[in-house]
């Protein structure tokens, strides 16, 4: 699964906050530069065991601090180590943010499903900054505060990988 997004301001990664659920970990994530609509260069990559409770908020701490520039669409990434298994959820904005999901078989041949339907929650914090670079998958803001409330809202829908 992936989803694009276009930064708000740029800076140095510290972190990538998103909400998962897995029960097959564990899972690799991968932040890329965009080339032509498609996931480009790796910037950094992550192998990560996700939380097994629905909606958990999971913080991706950045090792190598890639620097991001303003305005620039990039791409976050998901996918199971294992490609027998098949529960990954990544759990959608509430900010009506549209954009759906990508999936696909290659970096190169993604595929966007239900693009009408909210893009999945993310957002990044920099390298000292003071406050969170809130990053929605079609570059509106979204705030840290609602990203919370969404995960409290029992009826909040997910995006379910299927093998």
């Amino acid at each position: 699964m992936a989803t694009p997004f276009v930064t708000t301001s740029g800076g140095n990664l510290g972190d990538i906050l998103t909400p998962l659920f897995s029960l097959d970990n564990p899972v690799s994530i991968g932040l890329y530069t965009d080339s032509s609509g498609q996931p480009g260069t790796l910037l950094e990559g992550w192998s990560i065991d996700a939380p097994g409770f629905p909606g958990i908020l999971t913080t991706i701490a950045s090792v190598t601090n890639p620097l991001l520039s303003a305005d620039t669409q990039y791409w976050l990434v998901i996918t199971l180590t294992d490609a027998q298994k098949n529960e990954l959820a990544w759990y959608e904005n509430d900010q009506g943010i549209d954009g759906g999901i990508w999936a696909g078989n290659s970096l190169t041949g993604l595929i966007s499903f239900e693009p009408a339907s909210p893009a999945p929650a993310i957002q990044l914090d920099m390298v000292g900054s003071t406050s969170a670079m809130p990053e929605p998958g079609s570059g509106t803001l979204l705030a840290g505060l609602a990203l919370i409330l969404m995960l409290s809202r029992a009826a909040g829908r997910r995006v379910w990988l299927r093998a």
